[in-house]
């Protein structure tokens, strides 16, 4: 996501402090096959992840100043 971020806003850094949560987060499978879902209620995304940040700053924009 930061890469992503860093395509709007070159400058922008992060910097993470896990907590007891990532332990938890660590145990969740690497992706999710989502074909059943898919074929019995026809669901797709709608949203990949260069969309995804655009549409967060786009958002965030209204509610915060960025440099």
């Amino acid at each position: 996501m930061v890469s992503e971020i860093k395509k709007h806003y070159p400058n922008f850094k992060a910097t993470y402090s896990p907590d007891f949560r990532q332990a938890i987060a660590e145990g969740w499978p690497g992706s999710i096959d989502d074909t059943h879902a898919r074929s019995d209620w026809g669901w797709k995304h709608e949203y990949d992840l260069p969309r995804l940040v655009e549409t967060m700053i786009t958002n965030l924009k209204q509610t915060i100043v960025f440099d």
